[in-house]
């Protein structure tokens, strides 16, 4: 998924900023008061997971403990 977000057709500065790094950091903002007294599971598309602004980086800047889960 990260080598499909960083192709230069969707690269483009505007059409990331907007589908994913602006969504990713208001989603960071209330996930943080969600998850203020419990922890929560969350799910999103994958795109939305990788990079450095990617929920994942986001989350563990804050402090946050982020975990994948295992499909047996």
């Amino acid at each position: 998924m990260e080598k499909i977000v960083n192709t230069p057709e969707f690269s483009v500065a505007e059409n990331q900023d907007i589908l994913l790094d602006n969504r990713n950091k208001n989603w960071v903002e209330q996930l943080k008061v969600i998850m203020k007294n419990n922890p929560v599971f969350t799910a999103v598309g994958a795109g939305h997971l990788v990079g450095k602004n990617g929920l994942i980086a986001l989350l563990r800047a804050e402090g946050y403990t982020v975990r994948g889960l295992e499909n047996k």
